[in-house]
């Protein structure tokens, strides 16, 4: 059986329900054969619930309970303030994460105890959250004013409308400041894109901005895009280097590899997993076969698992199981400890969900993303 045991994870950015596709900045040369390939790794892209979707999946980490001893198994002690909770609920920097266009009835972050961990005294406070992901924008808002933020690799640029800077976007919902509930934070919003039109000035508590789940933390920011000798998944391992450097607590990746949007999605765990039964091949025998990736291959890959189980001693790796509702089986990247079963110590799968009414019910969710499925053990849902 598995045994779940409760440590906060003030950190993780998933953003879903994408209506619009993410690419690399198509004027760089050196990512307009990734942009254009559609089997090379794409962002899993921001919501139409633009802000809603803000509250994303910071949330508490159910971690897995291993034999093997991880910075999982350390414990601390904190004591709840039931009003600092209150407090913090009632703040419109709080509330803007879901003040407009949000489908949820519950607010996300209280809906997975983000004002409780407030209330432990939690926000980050000496921390770094890596980010795996792409589309970023210089120069740093203000919404960053008072985090350090680190950087390893090129970022590719997104843009030009807000909803084209998805690794922003899930930068914000993980360390977003808080700005003591200013109400002039953001002294004028009417000019300020949205979704590619404009607020002009319809949606004024705007003014008070927002603030992430781990408000306090710092930043480490690193791009999907990057490549090594050609291959992604030995780029990809040098970011996970640098999380492991930076002593990182959690990476998230809100990315899959290939498309991965509803009714297509074809790179889940199982198109690996029964490879492989049926060919018995190697874990990274079968990655190379079926990833479709050209200059990736199983040494690549064993880079990149490598590099993901050293960093599992440090912080715990979290991906976004994709955003095809009606496919029982998630995307190859956060199902991958099914397959390669060493890395399933600190992982987590994360799928988005809406709320419907003022309880918690099966009739109440609606699912946006890729079924848990068979990384069940390691996968949970959050708006």
């Amino acid at each position: 059986a598995i045994a779940f045991k409760r440590e906060m994870l003030l950190s993780i950015g998933q953003v879903y329900e994408l209506d619009i596709s993410f690419s690399a900045n198509a004027t760089d040369p050196s990512v307009a054969e990734s942009a254009t390939d559609p089997e090379s790794p794409e962002a899993i892209g921001e919501s139409k619930n633009h802000a809603g979707a803000l509250a994303g999946l910071g949330m508490l980490i159910y971690a897995l309970e291993d034999e093997e001893d991880t910075f999982l198994d350390e414990s601390s002690a904190f004591t709840y303030d039931s009003s600092r909770a209150t407090t913090f609920a009632a703040y419109q920097e709080y509330k803007n994460v879901a003040q407009y266009s949000s489908a949820s009835t519950i607010h996300p972050y209280s809906l997975i105890g983000v004002d409780y961990a407030y209330g432990m005294g939690l926000s980050g406070e000496g921390k770094v959250v890596a980010v795996q992901d792409s589309e970023w924008v210089t120069p740093i808002p203000d919404e960053f004013a008072n985090t350090t933020i680190t950087t390893s690799g090129t970022l590719y640029a997104g843009g030009p409308n807000s909803t084209n800077y998805h690794g922003l976007h899930v930068s914000g919902t993980i360390a977003a400041n808080f700005n003591n509930n200013s109400s002039t934070f953001v002294p004028d919003n009417s000019t300020l894109d949205y979704t590619g039109g404009t607020y002009s000035g319809s949606y004024p508590l705007l003014n008070y901005g927002l603030m992430g789940v781990a408000y306090d933390s710092d930043l480490l920011l690193t791009d999907y895009n990057r490549t090594s000798g050609g291959s992604y998944a030995a780029g990809w391992a040098l970011n996970f280097d640098a999380a492991a450097t930076a002593s990182a607590i959690a990476i998230n990746n809100s990315w899959a590899l290939g498309a991965c949007q509803s009714g297509n999605c074809t790179y889940t765990i199982d198109r690996f997993t029964d490879y492989q039964t049926t060919n018995g091949t190697s874990d990274t025998a079968t990655l190379e076969a079926r990833d479709n990736l050209s200059a990736t291959d199983a040494d690549d890959w064993q880079t990149l698992i490598d590099a993901m189980a050293t960093y599992q001693s440090t912080g715990v790796i979290v991906f976004a199981s994709g955003n095809d509702e009606t496919n029982n089986e998630p995307n190859v990247m956060a199902g991958l400890p099914v397959l390669v079963t060493e890395l399933a110590d600190a992982w987590l799968a994360v799928g988005n969900l809406d709320i419907s009414g003022s309880t918690v019910t099966s009739s109440a969710i609606t699912r946006h993303s890729n079924e848990c499925g068979s990384a069940a053990e390691f996968c949970v849902y959050a708006d």
